[in-house]
């Protein structure tokens, strides 16, 4: 069968995360809901915070983690379900705030904006509403696919 993380996020209680590099696993399990435990960096921007959508160990060296204090806080968690869940939730709340289709959707053309306003003042993201008929404030809701959360370009029809 094919490989489906949701299942094992499905059955897990915590997400141990102890690399020493970035990755999109930390994320895939905050957005299942649970609590992240893992090596506190000081590259930015991390997402888990800790003590509020899980546990950070303290910096170490930079190939260094401390077993110990990893397990010292996975066992915390397991003795502490209800802070676990509350731990969770926050974890997803902070990827559906942070990373949801249609803010990253405006980040990308809060961009474009920049480099158009700067280039070609003619082709201002108020024109490009004003030529897709998109009001400024206006949800991106109704140009998404509920299945899999991609915008439909073919809806997006200029006005003549």
């Amino acid at each position: 069968g094919a490989y489906d993380i949701r299942k094992y996020h499905a059955a897990a209680d915590i997400f141990c995360y102890p690399a020493l590099v970035k990755g999109m696993a930390v994320m895939e399990a905050m957005a299942a809901g649970l609590p992240v435990v893992g090596k506190e960096t000081d590259r930015k921007p991390f997402v888990v915070e800790d003590k509020i959508s899980g546990l950070m160990t303290k910096i170490t060296a930079l190939h260094r983690i401390d077993p110990d204090e990893l397990v010292e806080k996975l066992t915390f968690l397991l003795n502490n379900p209800e802070l676990a869940k509350q731990m969770g939730k926050a974890a997803r709340d902070t990827i559906t705030e942070r990373f949801n289709v249609e803010n990253n959707t405006l980040k990308v053309m809060s961009v474009y904006h920049e480099m158009i306003n700067e280039t070609a003042p003619e082709l201002s993201i108020v024109n490009l509403f004003k030529t897709l008929s998109i009001e400024e404030d206006e949800s991106f809701d109704q140009f998404l696919d509920p299945d899999r959360k991609t915008i439909q370009f073919s809806q997006l029809e200029p006005t003549q």
